[in-house]
């Protein structure tokens, strides 16, 4: 399964399920569509890494949103909260369905922190 197909599964059960409101389903969905899905989106789970996604966050922090001139420290933060939930509804779904877990074994995921933007108030 690539992380376009369970994405799209993923945010379906998120919509129906009933407990998000509908702007939190939106604010996924454009996060997808925008930053992980181009440059992730063909991948298998199996074949992602830990190290991948952790990267794609720190470049889109070290992107620089035109409107504002700043960092996009805020949408990696975010696009880091999203990988956390769905790898963990993708880590329970293949274990049950497949007996295998997303995610080469031997990478850690670890704990996703923009460094704090100079100037902001």
């Amino acid at each position: 399964m690539t992380v376009l197909e369970f994405a799209r599964t993923w945010l379906r059960k998120r919509e129906l399920d009933g407990r998000r409101q509908m702007t939190t389903v939106v604010r996924e969905r454009n996060l997808l569509a925008c930053h992980v899905l181009p440059a992730l989106g063909g991948r298998t789970l199996t074949e992602l890494t830990w190290t991948e996604i952790d990267t794609l966050c720190r470049q889109i922090a070290a992107e620089v949103n035109p409107r504002t001139g700043k960092e996009k420290a805020h949408t990696a933060r975010l696009v880091a909260v999203m990988r956390r939930k769905m790898l963990r509804d993708a880590i329970g779904i293949s274990r049950f369905s497949f007996g295998t877990t997303p995610m080469r074994y031997g990478d850690r995921l670890e704990p996703f922190h923009a460094r704090k933007r100079t100037g902001d108030s």
